[in-house]
């Protein structure tokens, strides 16, 4: 089965400074038909939101997306890979000392937003257990700067900004409570370098966390790959979807905007929303078409992801768009009001009793209404 491969995008090492990495040997431990069967799920390729006829939309196919600052040069990140993990859990658990895990995994990564950005999935170990890793990474069309967004049932979901200057893709936010950075780095051939810093008490940054992505080129390859990845590994918590009140989203969708205070004459767009990290979190792929003069982008693509929090009781999301400098985060719940179902995220979603049509109302005035394709 054909498995995509993609790379967890927040950091890398620099080539003057990448620690050494562990050999990758496989397993002689046997992989588990249902955590084979969850990973290949997780691996597969999404697709791209496909486009209708709108005559707003084919207009603005002649006004196509600006791309990120080097948004071609990480194409070499496209494809699948096989990863070698080293990571300090005494480091990442906040404890003293050094207690280093060598663990491997898959990875599928494919371009998203019509070439304004990457995303990665990834399934691999974490202490014995399966690991499934959604992570997304782009940029503002009209700034050099960019985000990344991750939804793992190991970090939750965590937003990075940063750049990438021709060489290295370089990030830094919060990750495990510390100040991080993280960095890609790619010296040609068929393998990159991935690497996440945290600052010390020193106030300096050292590893505790590194990958090394090696392209996997044929059927015989993944299989390898598959059995040393995922050899011995158990399904980690329940694989059962969370997402119970927000799956009504999920599906393609035609929409229509319209703004209180905006004369548009074109606000159109499509969207595609799957389910990824084995129902644990929802992945909003989008793309619709504004007025040039309005935005100075004659297109918007926009992707986000949603996961449930069991502590909370309420929806988390993070939203990229090429046509903000940096992505935004929100909680969410779903409600019964009066016998309808009320849903807020980033705005209130009111979908219809079939859930075939959803009005999408923001407090600043605009509303768009989504139908089911």
């Amino acid at each position: 089965m054909k498995k995509l491969v993609a790379i967890f995008v927040f950091s890398i090492l620099l080539a003057s400074c990448s620690p050494a990495v562990p050999t990758q040997h496989i397993t002689t431990a046997p992989v588990d038909p249902e955590v084979a069967a969850v990973a290949a799920e997780h691996l597969r390729t999404r697709g791209e939101v496909q486009l209708s006829e709108a005559a707003c939309l084919a207009a603005s196919a002649e006004n196509p997306l600006p791309h990120p600052a080097g948004a071609e040069d990480m194409a070499f990140a496209v494809g699948q890979w096989r990863v070698e993990s080293r990571r300090n859990n005494a480091a990442i658990n906040g404890e003293s000392g050094e207690q280093w895990i060598d663990e491997g995994g898959l990875a599928s990564i494919e371009i998203v937003n019509h070439g304004n950005g990457y995303v990665e999935y990834y399934a691999g170990g974490w202490n014995g257990a399966l690991l499934l890793d959604t992570t997304f990474w782009g940029s503002a069309g009209f700034a050099d700067r960019w985000a990344v967004v991750q939804a793992s049932p190991a970090t939750g979901i965590t937003s990075l900004s940063g750049n990438y200057d021709g060489e290295t893709f370089a990030a830094s936010g919060d990750m495990f409570g510390k100040d991080v950075e993280m960095r890609i780095a790619y010296r040609g051939g068929d393998e990159f370098f991935w690497e996440l810093l945290a600052r010390n008490g020193d106030d300096e940054y050292e590893a505790i966390w590194t990958k090394h992505y090696v392209r996997l080129n044929n059927e015989e390859d993944i299989a390898a790959a598959e059995a040393a990845a995922l050899g011995g590994l158990v399904l980690h918590g329940p694989h059962e979807t969370h997402l119970g009140p927000f799956e009504f989203w999920v599906g393609e969708w035609d929409w229509y905007e319209s703004h209180v205070e905006m004369d548009r004459e074109c606000a159109e767009g499509q969207a595609m929303i799957t389910l990824t990290n084995a129902g644990q979190a929802l992945e909003e792929r989008a793309i619709s078409s504004y007025d040039l003069a309005e935005a100075n982008a004659a297109t918007y693509a926009d992707y986000s992801l949603t996961v449930w929090n069991d502590e909370t009781h309420e929806f988390e999301n993070y939203w990229w768009t090429n046509g903000a400098i940096r992505a935004s985060y929100s909680h969410g719940e779903c409600l019964d009001v009066d016998g309808e179902k009320v849903c807020t995220l980033r705005a209130e979603f009111r979908p219809s009793a079939d859930e075939n049509k959803i009005i999408w109302g923001h407090e600043s005035g605009i509303v768009i209404t989504w139908e089911r394709k």
